[in-house]
């Protein structure tokens, strides 16, 4: 995961590089050319050998300790930012230190975008003991990934419908004209009603209204608007009734099952599954006629 982490750490730097220009800050001298360097950096070819570049290491860290990088990096609401930044950007020095070894902290933090299918075969273990198999497959969510998502429909038990609450501001990393808040929103209300979907019509929806730390953070500065529906609010409780509420009227005759989460909180993480267990276990002995 070390590889991993690194490119999260130069993706960061150099998204806020790029922004810290559009803003108009000045920054020190004598980071010019390291941030002219990594902004036209190829994120790939700059892992290469990276454990050892401390020229490369020393260049991020000046880089991070220019107070107009700072600066944009306050400012970050108004683009678009990996929302693991604030962690990975506090740890810096440890990361970039000799002799770093990533942390289960550090690995939960990460982020690498999912492209294709992937499938995970796993045993849960419920607080009673009892252990159950599971096949967890997980498909990309952009635009060109959902054409392959049909071969995985049959036998489906349960979908994990996972909506980022912090993307309410933000546009599609492929399409800058699109809000990411309301293409979730649109995207499930098209699995719930299109007939390609039909498939799925007996799977359970348990939907994650996820990253909830950052929404409430970024709720502070940034009001909730949806559309002309709703808003604009700062109100939490009011915004997460609003939503879920929306939810429903996607179809009316199917039950939803919700949870507020925030996916870097472990605990949290598996008091929702074991919720998500006893969901699946009780639409699979329905499903067999037991129910």
């Amino acid at each position: 995961y070390r590889n991993i982490v690194y490119e999260n750490i130069i993706t960061i730097l150099c998204t806020i590089c790029k922004n810290c220009q559009k803003f108009e800050y000045e920054t020190k001298e004598e980071n010019y050319e390291n941030i002219e360097k990594l902004k036209n950096a190829e994120v790939k070819s700059s892992l290469v050998g990276f454990d050892t570049n401390n020229e490369l290491k020393q260049c991020l860290l000046s880089i991070w300790n220019d107070r107009a990088i700072k600066e944009t990096f306050e400012r970050r609401h108004e683009y678009i930012l990996f929302d693991n930044a604030k962690y990975f950007l506090s740890q810096m020095k440890r990361i970039l230190s000799d002799d770093y070894q990533p942390t289960f902290k550090d690995i939960v933090y990460t982020r690498s975008v999912t492209t294709g299918i992937t499938c995970c075969d796993f045993i849960f273990e419920t607080k009673k003991g009892i252990k159950d198999r599971y096949e967890l497959i997980d498909v990309g969510g952009q635009r060109t990934e959902r054409k392959k998502w049909i071969q995985c429909f049959d036998h489906t038990i349960a979908i994990l419908f996972c909506i980022a609450l912090s993307g309410y501001d933000q546009v599609l990393w492929e399409d800058n004209t699109i809000n990411k808040f309301q293409e979730a929103l649109d995207l499930l209300r098209s699995m719930c009603n299109d007939k390609k979907y039909k498939p799925l019509k007996n799977a359970k929806y348990i939907i994650f209204l996820n990253k909830r730390d950052l929404f409430q953070e970024k709720l502070k500065i940034v009001p909730f608007l949806y559309k002309d529906q709703f808003g604009p609010s700062q109100d939490y409780e009011e915004i997460i009734k609003w939503i879920r509420h929306e939810i429903t009227t996607f179809d009316i005759n199917r039950q939803f099952y919700f949870n507020v989460t925030c996916a870097t909180d472990t605990d949290d993480v598996d008091r929702v599954f074991q919720c998500c267990h006893d969901i699946v276990l009780r639409n699979a002995i329905s499903r067999g006629g037991f129910l």
